[in-house]
Formats: C-alpha cells, sequence, structure tokens
C-alpha cells in the first residue's frame, strides 16, 4: 500500500505519540496540531476517535487556549488515515 502518511521521510514537530495516534503540526495549516490514527482507516471506532479527541483538547489547548479553538474532521489530504486538526477560532 502505497501511504501518503506513511512514506513521509520525516514526520516533524511531534507533539505526542501513543500506540492509537500521533498529533504534529500539520504543515499545510500553519502549525495547527494535526492528530492521525495509525491505523489504516478513514472510519474510527467510537474509542479511538474519543481518544483522539482527547489528545487534540489538550494540543490544541496548549496551542490556542483552552477555549480558543475547534476540532476539525474534515478528511482533506490524506484519506487513507482518520485525522482531525485542532483549529484557532
Amino acid at each position: 500500500m502505497d501511504c501518503e502518511f506513511c512514506s513521509l521521510k520525516e514526520k516533524t514537530s511531534i507533539q505526542n505519540e501513543d500506540s492509537i495516534c500521533i498529533v504534529l503540526e500539520c504543515r499545510n495549516c500553519k502549525g495547527a496540531p494535526l492528530a492521525v490514527l495509525k491505523r489504516h482507516t478513514d472510519k474510527p471506532s467510537r474509542e479511538e476517535r474519543d481518544h483522539i479527541f482527547r489528545t487534540l483538547r489538550v494540543a490544541g489547548g496548549k496551542k490556542y487556549g483552552r477555549d480558543d479553538f475547534f476540532i476539525d474532521e474534515a478528511l482533506h489530504e490524506c484519506k487513507a488515515h482518520y485525522h482531525a486538526h485542532a483549529r484557532k477560532l
């Protein structure tokens, strides 16, 4: 499988990584926190989605302030992995 995310030679600005997802600064979105599900699917389980949202709330709070962001689930670039951004309001 030729996956855009998996084939990245260097994942810069990693903020957090665990067995479910990786959070990094999105190179296309001016450094917005981006959480990417490690599993190849665009349909996460409820537990995976909840975990990603909890992780993004922490990353978004650190970057923008506790109530100054929203979570955007739109799959823009990489369709092989579910991902979401914490975006500034």
